[in-house]
C-alpha cells in the first residue's frame, strides 16, 4: 500500500498565529525566524503507526519552497525513513487576496501528487483539503486532527 500524509497539523504540530507570523516576513531576521519556526515543530503522528512491512509512505505538503531547507532537515531528524518528501505549495499563501483561491490551486497540486505517485490513501488535517481532494480522486482521503477551516467553508 501507498499512502501519503500531510506534514503541518498530521505529523508535526502547527502553530496558527506563528504560521500568521511567518507570512508576514521581509527582512532576513524575520526569514531566519520563519526557518527556525519549521525547524522546531514537535512531531505530532508516528506514520509507521499506520503501515505494515512493505508499504511505501511519501510527505506532500503544501509548505511554500521558501521552507524546503528547513522542512527538509525536519524530516531527516523526525521521520527520515520516509520515502519521499514532495513540497507543492507553490505561490505562497500570503500572496493572494482570496484565501479560497489558493486553496483551490493547492489542493489540485496536492491531488495531482497523490494522483503522479500512486497513494493507495491520503491523510491530512485540513477539512477543506480533504474535501477539494476527495473531489479530485477516488482515492480514501482521511482527516487527522479535526483542525476547523471556516476560511474555506464555501
Amino acid at each position: 500500500m501507498i499512502v501519503g500524509f500531510d506534514l503541518d497539523g498530521v505529523l508535526c504540530d502547527m502553530d496558527p498565529v506563528q504560521l500568521q507570523i511567518c507570512r508576514t516576513w521581509t527582512t532576513d531576521t524575520e526569514k531566519y525566524l520563519a526557518d527556525i519556526y519549521n525547524r522546531s515543530r514537535a512531531p505530532l503522528l508516528n506514520p509507521r503507526m499506520f503501515l505494515a512491512e512493505g508499504d511505501i509512505w511519501y510527505i506532500i505538503t503544501s509548505r511554500h519552497e521558501a521552507f524546503r531547507e528547513a522542512t527538509e532537515q525536519w524530516v531527516q531528524k523526525f521521520l527520515p525513513d520516509c520515502d519521499g518528501l514532495f513540497i507543492v505549495g507553490g505561490t505562497p499563501w500570503w500572496e493572494f487576496e482570496d484565501w479560497y483561491e489558493w486553496h483551490k490551486i493547492a489542493a489540485k497540486a496536492k491531488a495531482a501528487k497523490i494522483k503522479e505517485l500512486g497513494c493507495d490513501i491520503y491523510i491530512d488535517d485540513s477539512p477543506s483539503f480533504v474535501r477539494s481532494i476527495r473531489e479530485e480522486l477516488s482515492i480514501p482521503v482521511i482527516q487527522y486532527g479535526g483542525r476547523l477551516d471556516s476560511k474555506w467553508n464555501k
